[in-house]
């Protein structure tokens, strides 16, 4: 079997069976490169994405250290399979790296788009939306919905990604994990210390999926401070969110002002929301 070269030398092999090429994205704690493994069943090369990880930067700044990545492969490869979230392959571990083998997502995040038609944004949300709908039936709050982690397929569907802070929720939905990116949290997970031990995951995750509608829609955020604590105030303070007229139309505004409600027990469920 031949495989390209990278950079005209044969690319590394991980795993016996996966070559890495490119760099295709980069995050806080690892990287992303395309990938190759040759399926013998159908006899060509198939691409992939690898997330790798440093084990020693894992272990100190990750709270739970490699078990934690371990915990997210095992839920998301056993527990979650639809067209809407993305596919984990495979984990690998060598010396000093983890590597993370799962679908490929050429077109890149939702993060990157810009001027997006209403039909554009109607397929990300219903697409996002199913996504949700359907963890929550598996009792899994992702806690860190947000365009960076929309991921875009070859034929443009959206995969739910990053379920590095995802929990799994009681069957009523009582979620207790604080984790997630604090200006798409809502103001009962940042609450969730001080004013009651639990909240409802699967409504936090529509507030976040919320404030990523409202990202689409006026192209920046709904909040007035850039800090991290004064945002993270301003959430937990605010009464409601104003919003203009919407670009897209009276019922994107309406599903908006569902959405962000302030009181999670009057915002809809994902399957209401579609």
């Amino acid at each position: 079997m031949n495989v390209p070269t990278y950079k005209g030398k044969p690319p590394k092999c991980v795993g016996g069976k996966y070559y890495l090429y490119e760099k295709i994205g980069e995050g806080a704690w690892a990287k992303v490169r395309r990938c190759m493994e040759f399926d013998a069943d159908c006899g060509k090369l198939c691409e992939y994405a690898c997330k790798i990880y440093y084990q020693c930067v894992v272990n100190r700044k990750l709270k739970g250290g490699i078990e934690r990545l371990r915990n997210e492969f095992r839920l998301v490869n056993s527990a979650l399979k639809h067209p809407n979230v993305l596919e984990y392959k495979e984990m690998l571990m060598d010396d000093d790296k983890v590597y993370v083998i799962m679908e490929l997502c050429p077109q890149g995040s939702v993060e990157s788009l810009c001027e997006l038609s209403i039909n554009q944004v109607k397929k990300i949300m219903i697409d996002l939306l199913a996504a949700l709908d359907y963890i929550h039936s598996k009792n899994v709050s992702h806690h860190d919905v947000k365009p960076g982690n929309l991921l875009l397929s070859k034929d443009g569907d959206i995969k739910l990604a990053d379920f590095g802070v995802a929990e799994v929720m009681q069957s009523d939905g009582k979620s207790v994990s604080p984790f997630g990116t604090p200006a798409y949290q809502a103001p009962e997970v940042l609450n969730v210390r001080r004013d009651t031990d639990w909240y409802d995951g699967r409504k936090s995750d529509i507030w976040s999926a919320g404030i990523l509608l409202y990202q689409l829609c006026y192209q920046r955020l709904p909040w007035k401070h850039e800090t991290v604590y004064m945002v993270m105030k301003e959430i937990c303070e605010v009464e409601s969110i104003e919003l203009a007229p919407c670009p897209y139309g009276e019922d994107c505004l309406d599903l908006l002002t569902k959405m962000l409600c302030k009181d999670p027990v009057k915002r809809p469920f994902a399957k209401e929301a579609l």
